[in-house]
């Protein structure tokens, strides 16, 4: 009789399972982008330009009614409640405050501007810091560098000075046409406390007339100005 085959012993290999699971992260993770629609895999949007016309907005732009304004903070401590509507009093000895202890992580101090119809945003105008006095005014925080969002993803980046208890005015290259507008501090000049300050603020340009009233809140609703807040 024929002697019984051998048995052969396989090692089994240990590589295969953590190539799996690699894998299969790699197809979660890829599923997880494209549910998300983030990255490459984020729809186009199919923004509308909105271009300024100069001969239908011929006056010098002007000061524009705000509907609604709104702070990420508000100081509130035994001296009183330094709400945002205190930017629009046409008071420098009033001012918003900001209370940095209630930002979540490395979240920026933002400013959210409402008009009361669509504009084309010419400048913005600000006294910066509390002015109701020179002490005042080194006691608070001020803004150095900030960042305005509008409708349609438009950013600009305002540069400010510490230039005491003066207005000072950043004018765009070109009109943006929004109905909202967002400001996001970048950076701050240090005063004797945290609590960031701005005594009056006044944005300029013009009210939208025409078509260009729908074309703004066309844009809004595809890419509206706080979209891009991360």
């Amino acid at each position: 009789m024929a002697p019984p085959p051998t048995p052969v012993v396989r090692r089994r290999r240990r590589w295969v399972g953590p190539i799996l699971t690699i894998l299969l992260a790699g197809f979660l993770a890829f599923a997880g982008l494209v549910l998300a629609e983030v990255g490459p895999f984020s729809p186009q949007i199919n923004l509308p330009e909105a271009e300024f016309d100069p001969q239908v907005y011929t006056p010098e732009p002007a000061g524009i009614r705000l509907l609604d304004l709104a702070a990420a903070t508000i100081l509130d401590d035994e001296s009183g409640t330094y709400d945002p509507r205190l930017l629009v009093d046409d008071d420098p000895e009033t001012a918003w405050r900001s209370d940095p202890s209630q930002l979540p992580g490395d979240a920026p101090e933002t400013l959210e501007l409402t008009p009361e119809r669509p504009i084309w945003l010419a400048a913005i105008e600000l006294r910066n810091g509390a002015q109701a006095s020179t002490a005042a005014y080194d006691r608070s925080s001020r803004v150095r560098r900030a960042l305005i969002r509008v409708d349609g993803g438009a950013t600009v980046l305002v540069e400010l000075l510490d230039a005491g208890l003066h207005a000072q005015r950043f004018d765009l290259e070109q009109p943006l046409l929004t109905t909202s507008i967002r400001i996001e501090v970048l950076d701050v000049f240090q005063g004797e406390t945290d609590n960031l300050a701005i005594s009056d603020l006044d944005v300029v340009g013009w009210v939208a007339t025409g078509d260009d009233v729908t074309l703004a809140q066309q844009r809004a609703e595809l890419l509206p100005a706080g979209a891009g807040n991360g």
